[in-house]
């Protein structure tokens, strides 16, 4: 990998995000495995010093490309990224990173969440990648113009033409499409269409986030250590859904009080603790499912001890069983 192997901002080759997934990852993987014969969605394997994994590049049009990512990196190192006017969103699962824009500071970035930012033409972007670590994540970038409509449909006053860089939790529908991009089970054409199909609702989740009220009144006051404590409350939910913590433990794990971690949790996350178990179980569940995992093993590994109740909650999420999802999964062509 070319373009990873120094921090030095002045010694990262930039490479342009205007040229399609051929020629970006000609500038980035040098000699690694590629698979796909559409020049404008490239998939990459490598096994190198600094890592191991695969990214691919889907552009679904000069105005709109994808990165799915999903590696393992053994050294420290960067990527550099022209400006171009881009804006990108960066759905993260998992990643010990950074991203330096200069005069414009640095963001540290660790676990999970979406970060939202701008690169106007002339600002690089230096993304500074921790070594020892998972850099599993979606990103989209998208034309600052051709932004613009997709913004009047999400009843947005539009986001600065400037730089600008914006950090939130996860939307609870983002973590299930971004499962769906990682997990992708077509190859070929219809690969670059189901992306696209994605891409097209993981941006309605950023947008209907961002036209989200950012402080809705409700008499809560949250100091920045609240919110650092329920961060570390919701981590530890990520981390244990399956067999989560009493509240009132939960509570004093973080350093809250009970009621102001419950209600501040619906604050910041706009649902329960609860409910967003449920959510965090039933999206694991469904990748266990598409894995072929029996519906039994599934509801054990995820938290159920019952099928039954596992089930109904299953299709009451998705409209469907989840033995007709693993059936149909099992009985799908392995490349289309």
């Amino acid at each position: 990998m070319t373009a990873a192997v120094a921090l030095d901002a002045d010694a990262v080759p930039l490479v342009s995000l205007d040229r399609n997934g051929a020629a970006l990852r000609a500038g980035l993987f040098a000699g690694a495995a590629e698979d796909g014969d559409d020049p404008a969605a490239v998939q990459v394997v490598f096994d190198d010093t600094a890592g191991a994994g695969r990214v691919e590049f889907i552009e679904i049009d000069p105005d709109f490309n994808l990165m799915v990512s999903d590696c393992f990196w053994r050294a420290d190192g960067a990527i550099g990224y022209r400006g171009e006017d881009w804006v990108r969103f960066n759905f993260c699962l998992d990643a010990t990173a950074s991203f330096d824009f200069a005069d414009y500071g640095r963001y540290d970035l660790r676990g999970q969440e979406l970060r939202i930012f701008h690169q106007p033409v002339g600002l690089p972007c230096l993304h500074r990648i921790g070594g020892g670590a998972r850099s599993v994540c979606v990103t989209m970038s998208v034309r600052r113009e051709a932004l613009s409509r997709h913004e009047a449909l999400a009843g947005l006053p539009g986001l600065p033409d400037g730089f600008f860089f914006r950090r939130m939790a996860m939307p609870p529908a983002a973590l299930r499409a971004v499962g769906d991009l990682l997990h992708m089970p077509y190859r070929r054409a219809l690969r670059r269409v189901y992306a696209g199909a994605k891409a097209q609702e993981l941006l309605c989740t950023a947008l209907q986030a961002l036209a989200a009220p950012q402080d809705p009144s409700g008499g809560i006051v949250l100091r920045d250590g609240d919110r650092a404590r329920i961060a570390r409350a919701r981590a530890i939910l990520d981390d244990s859904f399956a067999d989560p913590p009493a509240v009132a433990d939960l509570a004093r794990a973080v350093g809250l009080n009970r009621n102001k971690l419950s209600y501040g949790f619906r604050h910041l996350h706009d649902r329960s603790m609860s409910d967003y178990l449920a959510e965090k179980r039933l999206d694991a569940a469904w990748l266990l499912l598409q894995d072929g995992l029996p519906v039994g093993a599934v509801a054990e590994a995820v938290g159920y001890r019952h099928v039954g109740s596992f089930s109904t909650a299953f299709r009451r999420r998705y409209g469907l069983a989840p033995s007709a999802l693993r059936q149909a999964k099992c009985g799908a062509p392995k490349s289309s």
